[in-house]
This record gives C-alpha cells, structure tokens and sequence, in this order.
C-alpha cells in the first residue's frame, strides 16, 4: 500500500510556497545572497523510514539550529550537574543575540540564545580541550546523528567571522563572568564554525528523530547520545520557550532517580516526576496553553508523576478532573509539591534555583 506522507508533504509545501513573510540575514554576506525560491520538508521516523518533498538534497548551513544538538553534546561530555551550573533553562524576554545572564549566577538563560550556545560549546569534550578537539568533536557526532559524512561551508564561516564582533564582545563578557574558562576568541571561533555545518532537511530530520530515539540512530541502530531521555527532557523546555518567542516564563523542572551504573547521570529514562512551575506566570495564550497541556498529557502516558505548580490558575485546569489518574497534580507552591514527590518516593536529583 502506498503511503499517504509524500503526497501530504508536497502539498504542505504548495500551502507553504506562497508565504514570503522574512527575509535571509542580511548582516551576512554569503546568507544574503541565498536562493528563496528553494523550499523543502523531510520526515523521519524512529522506524528509519523518511519521507521527504521539494528541494531535499539542497545544502544550507545549519546555523542556530546546532545550538540544540551541541547542548546535548555538551550535556554528554560534562554532565547535566555541571551543565546547569553553566546554562539556565529560562526564556530570556530578549532577542538571541543579546546578553541575557541570570542575576546572581550570571549564566545565560537557556542554550539558545547566543551566550548560552556559546557556552555549551566551551563544555563540549573536557574543560581543557582545544579549539580542533571541540570542532571535531561537534563535526563528527552530527555527522552520525545525520547517518552522513558532513562539512564546514568555508565561505560562511569566513563571513560569520568578520562579522563576529557582538558574538566576541559577549564571549568576553562570558569568560569575565567566569562561565567559560576557555579563551573566549576561541570558544566563538568554534561557535561560529559548528553554525556552518552543510545540512540538508533529510539529515535534520534524521538527526531530530535520533534525539527523540533515546538517542538510537533510527537507520544504524548505533547509540549516539547517551543520555539523551534527560536532553529531550530539557530541550523540550529550552528549544520551546526561548528568547524572543516569549511563549510563557514558565520552566520544568525534572526530578527522578539516577541510574545507579552512572553517578553522574542525573536524571535518566526512568525519571519518575516532572514538575512544572507556573509560579510567576500571570497569563498565557491559547497557543502556549495547548503546547503545555500536550506535554504534560504526553509525560503522564509515559507513566511519569507529573505536578504543576499553578497558583494563578493560569492553565485553567478543572480541579476535579485534575484529581483523575490522567490529569496532573495542581499545587500552589514548591513546598507541596515536594510533599507531594516525596510521598511517592521520587528523589530529588536536579533542581533549578529559587528551589
């Protein structure tokens, strides 16, 4: 039996082609002058299939959509513990290439803002490794996400870098702040260079679905990420909530058992709780509600124990209902919450600060 995907891909496509809303980045030469009459889509399935429509074997620089995978490599080689010490998970309100730091703490809001990507790139492989070593490190790995031998565009990074002196001077700012301990030229050289990593949208989708595959490549059935159910985890907020898209100030926070093999694990696959925060939101969209409500559903089909701190009411959901076995656990503070957690013998191993 055919499938119905690529037929449906191509006419998400014939709905898309006629929106010409954006422009390419103008501050960037070689970016500038991109074709915006090329468009595609791919699907990738855990199974390994992948389906895909338009200009699919098109190259385009990965830019900002790296900074997900390289927080995940980041997470991988220094550890969740040391990555939250460095990185926050909170939108920022401002806009990516601003130097939005946490007060008190001075790291950056969330990995995917610039300075927040600027350190995941410093904690990839060792505290002491090299300009090469971090490249390589992050140029490989994507290339196995992708199931492909991927390349640097030369031309771009050399444009970028030109054009770098923002992404310098927050560097800077970074190493005088002590987030990173690498030489802040270095770690934006190398930031700039895993931006000009050559995709196409078959190898996104295939390294989107590795992530969301526990880490198992779909196609190889290698293991790339190793921790990659507390990296979906934490994209799921990162990647939702950043900058400028403002969605809601909310956060999650995720606490479960470490898996006893591997005293640096933190969190993994069997986490047991989630809780989400909604302890300074006042209001939220339909859109930013319906997202919410979606992964909470989908935590509690995976059997995780999911509590909301809600004291505003803010997600508007029925107390009674919430009170079923396929609702969560509405509280109005920290302090239940953890009551709450502790009854069911879940064991706090991450927390963000204000706990």
């Amino acid at each position: 039996m055919k499938s119905p995907i690529p037929d449906y891909l191509n006419q998400v496509l014939k709905n898309a082609r006629d929106n010409e809303d954006g422009a390419p980045a103008a501050y960037i030469e070689t970016l500038a002058k991109a074709d915006t009459s090329r468009l595609a889509v791919a699907l990738a399935m855990v199974d390994g299939n992948i389906y895909s429509a338009g200009d699919d074997e098109v190259e385009f620089s990965i830019q900002s959509i790296s900074k997900a995978f390289v927080y995940a490599i980041a997470i991988e080689d220094a550890g969740l513990e040391r990555v939250l010490e460095k990185i926050g998970v909170e939108p920022s309100g401002d806009a990516f290439n601003r130097l939005s730091l946490h007060k008190g703490t001075n790291r950056p809001m969330n990995p995917m803002i610039n300075a927040g990507a600027i350190t995941a790139h410093s904690l990839v492989v060792r505290p002491n490794a090299t300009a090469e070593e971090r490249t390589e490190r992050i140029l490989k790995t994507l290339s196995r996400l992708a199931g492909r031998e991927l390349h640097v565009d030369e031309e771009v990074y050399e444009a970028e870098l030109r054009d770098a002196d923002r992404n310098m001077g927050i560097g800077y700012m970074l190493k005088a702040a002590g987030i990173i301990t690498c030489d802040p030229r270095e770690a934006v050289k190398g930031y700039i260079r895993q931006c000009a990593i050559n995709v196409n949208v078959r190898d996104l989708a295939m390294m989107a679905a590795t992530l969301c595959n526990a880490g198992l490549h779909p196609v190889s059935g290698e293991r790339i990420i190793h921790q990659a159910s507390v990296i979906v985890f934490k994209l799921r907020g990162a990647v939702r909530f950043p900058g400028s898209e403002r969605l809601t100030r909310a956060v999650a926070r995720e606490l479960g058992r470490p898996n006893p093999d591997d005293p640096g694990s933190g969190l993994h696959g069997d986490a047991c709780a989630v809780i989400f925060s909604f302890r300074e939101v006042y209001s939220l969209n339909h859109v930013a509600r319906r997202i919410i409500h979606e992964d909470i559903s989908r935590l509690i089909l995976e059997e995780k124990i999911v509590v909301v701190i809600d004291p505003s009411g803010v997600l508007q959901w029925n107390h009674e209902e919430a009170e079923k076995d396929r609702h969560p656990k509405v509280v109005r503070n920290e302090t239940e919450a953890r009551d709450f957690i502790g009854g069911t013998g879940c064991k706090a191993v991450s927390t963000d600060d204000g706990w």
